[in-house]
């Protein structure tokens, strides 16, 4: 969901997950696949709305497992964004099958209003 308030936009994108365009889990038992495939689709939901990871202020990583973080630390390592403001817990993740789910917010200044 996109606001715009007070020369600012916001975007909150839910817990988004390792899921195919046809709504299956996909990757299960991979959690090295599963965060690849959840930061891809999120990149192309911040950019879809003129957004970048630079602009996301609040994030939270769950782990069904918490032996599997360093995965994620991994990744950020790879991808240039240990600096994501972000939170790991371990939880409940959104299906039984997947290991990882994150939802983050993100803010700009608003354009033309």
């Amino acid at each position: 969901m996109e606001l715009r308030c007070r020369g600012e936009r916001r975007l909150f994108v839910s817990g988004t997950a390792s899921i195919a365009l046809s709504g299956e889990s996909i990757w299960q038992g991979n959690i090295e696949r599963q965060i690849d495939r959840t930061m891809e689709v999120i990149a192309a939901m911040l950019s879809a709305r003129d957004f970048g990871w630079a602009d996301v202020d609040r994030a939270t990583a769950y782990f069904k497992s918490a032996t599997d973080y360093p995965h994620w630390v991994k990744w950020l390592e790879r991808h240039d964004l240990t600096e994501l403001p972000c939170v790991a817990v371990e939880g409940t993740v959104c299906r039984d099958d997947l290991l990882f789910e994150l939802e983050v917010d993100a803010a700009a200044p608003s354009i033309g209003f």
